[in-house]
Protein backbone atom coordinates (compact mmCIF):
# COMPACT_ATOMS: atom_id res chain seq x y z
CA UNK A 1 0.00 0.00 0.00
CA UNK A 2 2.47 2.48 0.59
CA UNK A 3 4.54 1.77 -2.82
CA UNK A 4 1.06 2.29 -4.06
CA UNK A 5 0.47 5.84 -2.63
CA UNK A 6 4.26 6.51 -3.54
CA UNK A 7 4.13 5.54 -7.32
CA UNK A 8 0.31 6.78 -8.04
CA UNK A 9 1.37 10.41 -8.68
CA UNK A 10 3.40 9.43 -11.18
CA UNK A 11 0.83 6.83 -12.86
CA UNK A 12 -1.51 9.34 -12.96
CA UNK A 13 0.63 12.19 -14.51
CA UNK A 14 1.44 9.22 -16.91
CA UNK A 15 -2.41 8.74 -18.04
CA UNK A 16 -2.89 12.42 -18.46
CA UNK A 17 -0.26 12.91 -20.57
CA UNK A 18 -1.36 9.92 -22.80
CA UNK A 19 -4.78 11.33 -22.55
CA UNK A 20 -3.51 14.88 -23.57
CA UNK A 21 -1.79 13.73 -26.36
CA UNK A 22 -4.79 11.24 -27.84
CA UNK A 23 -8.01 13.62 -27.18
CA UNK A 24 -8.69 17.34 -27.96
CA UNK A 25 -8.71 20.17 -25.99
CA UNK A 26 -12.28 20.36 -25.68
CA UNK A 27 -12.69 16.94 -24.51
CA UNK A 28 -9.62 16.98 -22.63
CA UNK A 29 -10.70 19.50 -19.81
CA UNK A 30 -13.70 17.04 -19.49
CA UNK A 31 -11.42 13.87 -18.88
CA UNK A 32 -9.17 15.43 -17.11
CA UNK A 33 -12.00 16.64 -14.53
CA UNK A 34 -12.81 13.18 -14.32
CA UNK A 35 -9.09 11.90 -13.54
CA UNK A 36 -9.08 14.27 -10.68
CA UNK A 37 -11.72 13.16 -9.08
CA UNK A 38 -10.80 9.87 -9.31
CA UNK A 39 -7.53 10.08 -8.16
CA UNK A 40 -8.64 11.65 -4.80
CA UNK A 41 -10.83 8.98 -4.61
CA UNK A 42 -8.31 6.36 -4.90
CA UNK A 43 -5.43 8.32 -2.71
CA UNK A 44 -8.31 8.64 -0.27
CA UNK A 45 -8.84 4.81 0.06
CA UNK A 46 -5.21 3.99 -0.11
CA UNK A 47 -4.41 6.20 2.64
CA UNK A 48 -7.30 4.77 4.71
CA UNK A 49 -6.44 0.82 4.24
CA UNK A 50 -2.59 1.62 5.01
CA UNK A 51 -3.89 3.43 7.99
CA UNK A 52 -5.84 0.82 8.98
CA UNK A 53 -3.40 -1.87 8.55
CA UNK A 54 -1.21 -0.48 10.82
CA UNK A 55 -4.10 0.16 13.10
CA UNK A 56 -4.66 -3.45 13.52
CA UNK A 57 -0.90 -4.14 13.56
CA UNK A 58 -0.48 -1.62 16.55
CA UNK A 59 -3.89 -3.90 18.08
CA UNK A 60 -1.97 -6.81 17.88
CA UNK A 61 0.94 -5.82 19.44
CA UNK A 62 -0.21 -3.89 22.26
CA UNK A 63 -0.96 -6.64 24.62
CA UNK A 64 2.73 -7.56 24.64
CA UNK A 65 3.05 -3.97 26.18
CA UNK A 66 0.19 -4.54 28.91
CA UNK A 67 2.50 -6.62 31.52
CA UNK A 68 4.49 -3.63 31.26
CA UNK A 69 2.22 -0.40 31.28
CA UNK A 70 0.10 -2.88 34.14
CA UNK A 71 3.20 -2.91 36.26
CA UNK A 72 2.35 0.69 37.12
CA UNK A 73 -0.84 -0.08 39.13
CA UNK A 74 1.82 -1.53 42.29
CA UNK A 75 3.99 1.90 41.67
CA UNK A 76 3.20 3.91 44.49
CA UNK A 77 3.61 7.68 44.03
CA UNK A 78 2.70 8.58 47.69
CA UNK A 79 6.65 8.66 48.50
CA UNK A 80 6.97 10.82 51.98
CA UNK A 81 10.72 11.02 51.99
CA UNK A 82 13.58 11.56 50.18
CA UNK A 83 14.81 7.60 51.06
CA UNK A 84 11.53 6.57 49.33
CA UNK A 85 12.24 8.65 46.51
CA UNK A 86 15.77 7.36 45.69
CA UNK A 87 14.59 4.01 46.09
CA UNK A 88 11.90 4.37 43.31
CA UNK A 89 14.42 5.83 41.17
CA UNK A 90 16.13 2.42 41.30
CA UNK A 91 13.27 0.39 39.94
CA UNK A 92 11.93 2.36 37.33
CA UNK A 93 9.11 0.76 34.95
CA UNK A 94 10.69 2.59 31.60
CA UNK A 95 13.47 0.14 30.93
CA UNK A 96 11.42 -3.12 31.25
CA UNK A 97 8.72 -0.72 28.93
CA UNK A 98 11.07 0.57 26.46
CA UNK A 99 12.78 -2.88 25.79
CA UNK A 100 9.43 -4.50 25.43
CA UNK A 101 8.69 -1.76 22.76
CA UNK A 102 12.18 -2.59 21.07
CA UNK A 103 11.22 -6.84 20.79
CA UNK A 104 8.04 -5.56 19.38
CA UNK A 105 8.93 -3.85 16.59
CA UNK A 106 11.87 -5.63 16.24
CA UNK A 107 9.55 -8.44 15.13
CA UNK A 108 7.22 -6.44 12.48
CA UNK A 109 10.15 -4.21 11.24
CA UNK A 110 12.04 -6.47 8.76
CA UNK A 111 8.08 -6.42 7.01
CA UNK A 112 7.56 -2.36 7.05
CA UNK A 113 9.30 0.08 4.93
CA UNK A 114 11.20 2.78 7.32
CA UNK A 115 8.16 5.14 7.13
CA UNK A 116 5.59 2.83 7.87
CA UNK A 117 7.80 1.43 10.92
CA UNK A 118 7.76 4.99 11.88
CA UNK A 119 4.07 5.43 11.68
CA UNK A 120 3.62 2.45 14.05
CA UNK A 121 6.00 3.05 16.49
CA UNK A 122 4.03 6.48 16.75
CA UNK A 123 0.87 4.90 17.19
CA UNK A 124 2.75 2.59 19.76
CA UNK A 125 4.07 5.19 21.81
CA UNK A 126 0.77 7.31 21.56
CA UNK A 127 -1.25 4.00 23.13
CA UNK A 128 1.84 4.07 26.09
CA UNK A 129 1.25 7.15 26.94
CA UNK A 130 -2.72 6.94 27.18
CA UNK A 131 -2.12 4.18 28.77
CA UNK A 132 0.40 5.17 31.44
CA UNK A 133 -1.78 8.50 32.03
CA UNK A 134 -4.81 6.21 32.69
CA UNK A 135 -3.32 4.42 35.49
CA UNK A 136 -2.02 8.03 37.01
CA UNK A 137 -5.81 9.04 37.36
CA UNK A 138 -6.34 5.69 39.66
CA UNK A 139 -3.48 6.88 42.01
CA UNK A 140 -2.63 9.08 44.56
CA UNK A 141 0.72 11.45 44.19
CA UNK A 142 2.41 13.38 47.00
CA UNK A 143 5.63 16.28 46.23
CA UNK A 144 7.94 13.16 46.38
CA UNK A 145 5.77 11.42 43.92
CA UNK A 146 5.42 14.46 41.55
CA UNK A 147 9.35 14.38 41.27
CA UNK A 148 9.94 10.71 40.60
CA UNK A 149 6.75 11.02 38.28
CA UNK A 150 8.57 13.71 36.40
CA UNK A 151 11.65 11.25 36.30
CA UNK A 152 9.92 8.70 34.97
CA UNK A 153 8.54 10.61 32.03
CA UNK A 154 11.79 12.61 31.23
CA UNK A 155 13.45 9.29 31.18
CA UNK A 156 10.38 7.59 28.86
CA UNK A 157 10.46 10.55 26.73
CA UNK A 158 14.57 9.83 26.43
CA UNK A 159 14.50 6.60 25.82
CA UNK A 160 11.66 6.39 23.12
CA UNK A 161 13.41 9.38 21.32
CA UNK A 162 16.40 6.84 20.57
CA UNK A 163 14.06 4.22 19.06
CA UNK A 164 12.97 6.72 16.62
CA UNK A 165 14.21 9.02 13.82
CA UNK A 166 11.47 11.34 14.69
CA UNK A 167 10.59 13.36 17.57
CA UNK A 168 8.46 11.77 20.10
CA UNK A 169 7.91 14.56 22.39
CA UNK A 170 4.18 15.06 20.51
CA UNK A 171 3.32 11.43 21.82
CA UNK A 172 4.11 12.41 25.45
CA UNK A 173 3.08 15.67 25.03
CA UNK A 174 0.42 15.43 27.93
CA UNK A 175 2.38 13.44 29.84
CA UNK A 176 4.90 16.47 30.25
CA UNK A 177 2.35 18.39 30.82
CA UNK A 178 0.72 16.34 33.80
CA UNK A 179 4.04 16.37 35.64
CA UNK A 180 3.87 20.57 35.53
CA UNK A 181 0.67 20.32 37.10
CA UNK A 182 1.71 17.51 39.28
CA UNK A 183 4.92 19.35 40.35
CA UNK A 184 2.91 22.88 41.76
CA UNK A 185 3.46 24.28 44.99
CA UNK A 186 0.12 25.55 45.61
CA UNK A 187 -3.23 24.94 44.01
CA UNK A 188 -3.61 28.99 42.91
CA UNK A 189 -0.62 28.22 40.38
CA UNK A 190 -2.75 26.15 38.39
CA UNK A 191 -4.15 29.91 37.40
CA UNK A 192 -0.28 30.68 36.30
CA UNK A 193 -0.03 27.86 34.14
CA UNK A 194 -3.13 27.90 32.40
CA UNK A 195 -2.50 31.49 31.53
CA UNK A 196 0.58 30.62 29.56
CA UNK A 197 -1.09 28.72 27.17
CA UNK A 198 0.08 25.89 25.13
CA UNK A 199 -2.05 23.07 27.62
CA UNK A 200 -3.62 19.68 26.00
CA UNK A 201 -5.75 19.33 28.98
CA UNK A 202 -8.89 20.64 29.14
CA UNK A 203 -9.48 22.71 32.44
CA UNK A 204 -11.77 19.21 33.72
CA UNK A 205 -8.45 17.43 32.89
CA UNK A 206 -6.31 19.88 34.35
CA UNK A 207 -8.24 19.88 38.17
CA UNK A 208 -8.75 16.06 38.38
CA UNK A 209 -4.84 15.99 38.04
CA UNK A 210 -4.35 18.35 40.37
CA UNK A 211 -6.75 16.59 42.54
CA UNK A 212 -4.40 13.39 42.84
CA UNK A 213 -2.13 15.44 44.78
CA UNK A 214 -2.49 14.24 48.81
CA UNK A 215 -1.46 18.41 49.58
CA UNK A 216 -4.01 19.85 47.50
CA UNK A 217 -7.51 20.34 48.61
CA UNK A 218 -10.61 19.73 46.55
CA UNK A 219 -12.20 23.36 47.63
CA UNK A 220 -8.98 25.11 46.73
CA UNK A 221 -8.36 23.32 43.50
CA UNK A 222 -12.02 23.73 42.41
CA UNK A 223 -11.82 28.14 43.42
CA UNK A 224 -8.85 28.32 40.52
CA UNK A 225 -10.72 30.68 38.30
CA UNK A 226 -9.90 29.55 34.82
CA UNK A 227 -10.77 31.88 31.46
CA UNK A 228 -12.48 30.01 28.88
Amino acid sequence: LQLSLSCAPRLWRGAEEACARELPAPAMEAVAASLEAAKVEADAKLSAALEEGLDQLCASLTPRLKPRLDALRDRSYVLGSDEALAAAESASLVGPLVGELEAAMASVRSGLSADNAEALLGKLLSHCAQRIEALLLTKRVDMFGALQFERDVRALTGRLGALSSRSVRGHTARLTQVTALLSLEREAELAELWADGGLRLSAAEARAILALRVEFKKEAIAAVKLPS
